[in-house]
Parts: structure tokens; sequence; C-alpha cells
């Protein structure tokens, strides 16, 4: 599991992000303040860009050590209550608007799913609630969802969620990168295939395509009979391609027909 470490001493979690690192995990230290409302979306969107969405959120086990209650100042006891209660609330808060960003990209992906759900979901306060309706339009196994569903620990549930979202998202972007790889390369199949019968249209009204097809179709005979080594016949081939496409006026349209050996007009009774 890849850690992100959020401590207001960020070189303290630098500290323990390069203790993990040596270790062999994975981890990025972030220097803020938990319990400033601000400082806590930003914490979870670098950890989140860094290392993936956030799944488990741990407290600090103490900010103020080795000292008794009654030694404490209100001061100490308001910084307390602000890691532990304030900070864990502003990065629950957090880490769900990122999960509901993220259901809001699955849903634009989707085209079955109506966009209307993107609102619904934004305008629900009770966090157990937008899991239940998150998992519900997940196509997830049926293990998961009563998984889900029998999580009674609502930040557990988010993390949980927020971990196969992710999963799905990244299903979906990867089906669509193939669709379109394939989509191209059919667009490209389609342009060659019309740009080749254009070519062979224009051809007839110049009264090239007969004699000239004829003429490749000879050579390749020809060819096929000198039975070449296969270096040979790959470049014999493309010459042959390039034969086709040259118009016969044109000067290097005697150069191939020599390489295959045709005799060329400008050596005559020679072949290659």
């Amino acid at each position: 599991m890849a850690v992100g470490v959020v401590d207001v001493d960020e070189t303290g979690a630098a500290r323990t992000a390069n203790a993990i690192l040596e270790g062999g995990g994975r981890a990025v230290a972030v220097g803020a303040d938990v319990a400033d409302e601000q400082a806590a979306s930003r914490a979870v969107e670098q950890v989140s860009a860094a290392l993936g969405p956030v799944t488990v959120l741990v407290n600090n086990a103490g900010i103020i050590r080795d000292n008794l209650l009654f030694k404490m100042s209100v001061a100490d006891w308001d910084a307390v209550m602000n890691v532990h209660l304030r900070g864990a609330f502003l990065l629950t808060r957090a880490v769900q608007a990122h999960m509901v960003q993220q259901f809001s990209k699955f849903v634009s992906m989707i085209p079955y799913l109506p966009d209307e759900l993107q609102v619904v979901v934004m305008n629900i306060k009770d966090p157990g609630k937008v899991t239940d309706l998150i998992a519900s339009n997940l196509n997830i196994s049926l293990e998961e969802k009563q998984e889900l569903l029998s999580t009674l620990d609502v930040r557990t549930r988010l993390e949980r969620l927020a971990t196969i979202l992710n999963r799905e998202i990244e299903l979906l972007e990867l089906g669509h990168k193939i669709q379109s790889q394939v989509q191209s390369e059919l667009n490209k199949n389609q342009k060659e295939f019309y740009l080749r019968q254009q070519l062979k249209a224009i051809q007839r009204e110049l009264g090239e395509g007969d004699s000239k097809a004829a003429e490749i179709e000879e050579l390749r005979k020809r060819l096929e009979e000198a039975k070449l080594p296969p270096e040979a016949q790959k470049a014999a081939d493309h010459e042959l391609e390039r034969l086709r496409l040259i118009p016969p006026e044109s000067a290097e349209h005697t150069a191939p027909r020599t390489a295959t050996g045709r005799p060329s007009p400008s050596r005559s009774g020679q072949t290659a």
C-alpha cells in the first residue's frame, strides 16, 4: 500500500516518507495543517495525484506526547481537538468530494447512465447514502456490493468505494483507448480505399488504367517466376508499388521498370 504522510511539520513528514521509501514502499510527504479547510483539500489532491485515490485514512495517534491532562493548556486541548476531530472531518470530506468527482467522470463515460445522476449525488448530504447510490450504479460483482452494504463504518465504506471506483474508471479508460485506436485504424483504411478508388477513376479518365494495370500484372508474374530471394522480392514489390503510383509521363516511371528487368527506353537492349 502506498502512504501519504501529511503533517504540519513538512520536514518530519519527509523523514517518515523517506523511511518508507528506503524500506521498498511507496510514499509521498505533504506539509499541511489538517485543521485548515483549504490545506486539507490540497493535501488530498496532492496525495491522490501522486499515489492514486485515498483509500484509508489513519488519524494521528497524538500530537502532544508524554503530557498529563492537568498539565495541558486550553491551547493544547484545542490543538488536539483540531487534529483529531476537525482534521478527521475535513480530510474525510475532501476524500468524499474527490470520490464524487470520480463518479461524475464515470457517469460521463457510460452512455446508459443519465447525467442527472451526477447532480443527485452532489446534492446528497449523507455520506452513507452517497456510497449506497454510487455502488448501486456500478457494474461490480454482487459480492463487492454486499461487502459495501455490510460495512457499517462510513469512512471505511468510502475508502473501499474509492478503490473500486478508481479501478472501474481505469478499465473504462483502457477500453476507450483501445476502441479509439481501432477506429483510427479503420478510418485510415477507409481513407486509403477511397483514395485508391479515386486514383483508379482518374487513371481510367486519362486512359492509363487498363494498360498500366496489365503492365504491372505482367511484371508481377515475371517476378513470381524468377523466384527471387526474400530481400530481393521485397525490394521488387516496393518498386512495383511505386510504378503503380507514378504517372507514365514521369521520368521516374522508367526506373522501376528497369529494376524489374524490363527494357528501359534510355538503355535500349539492356536489362538490369
